[in-house]
């Protein structure tokens, strides 16, 4: 596929384009959170604010298992795929302190954003490797969510 070695550029944008929009989402579930909205609500909302535009856009047009597939392969594309997810995480760890200044220091914030995050991604790339379809990732994506919630007071 051109574009996809070397200097990271042509594909990568396209394969990494909703990125943003989830982040956006998740972003302003935080800062919408109402005043009785315990941290595990907020959490599980921002969350599958992600998931839902993942299942809405990435899972059917095929470019969620694309994406999976040459980040397996394409060291350019691996790179900045990590830049981004490392990126998002600081962003919605910094808001969800924001959103719990009493409850989250910035080490616990982390932690909870990369414990969801983490869960939600690993479970998302396995289910898409062993060839699910969207609604299975989709669950799997939710399934993870929950667990990392649960752990959540």
């Amino acid at each position: 596929m051109p574009g996809t070695k070397g200097s990271g550029t042509g594909a990568t944008p396209v394969l990494l384009a909703n990125a943003e929009v989830r982040v956006d989402l998740a972003l302003q579930a935080i800062a919408e959170r109402r005043a009785e909205e315990r941290l595990p609500e907020v959490l599980v909302r921002a969350t599958d604010q992600m998931i839902a535009n993942t299942w809405d856009s990435d899972l059917p047009s095929g470019l969620a298992t694309l994406r999976a597939r040459l980040t397996a392969s394409v060291p350019a594309l691996q790179a900045r795929l990590l830049q981004r997810y490392l990126t998002a995480q600081a962003e919605l760890a910094q808001a969800l302190q924001r959103a719990f200044p009493d409850r989250l220091d910035p080490i616990t914030a982390s932690a909870l954003v990369g414990a969801m995050v983490g869960a939600v991604s690993a479970s998302a790339l396995t289910a898409l490797h062993r060839g699910d379809g969207p609604d299975e990732v989709r669950d799997a994506m939710r399934q993870a969510m929950a667990l990392v919630a649960r752990s959540v007071t």
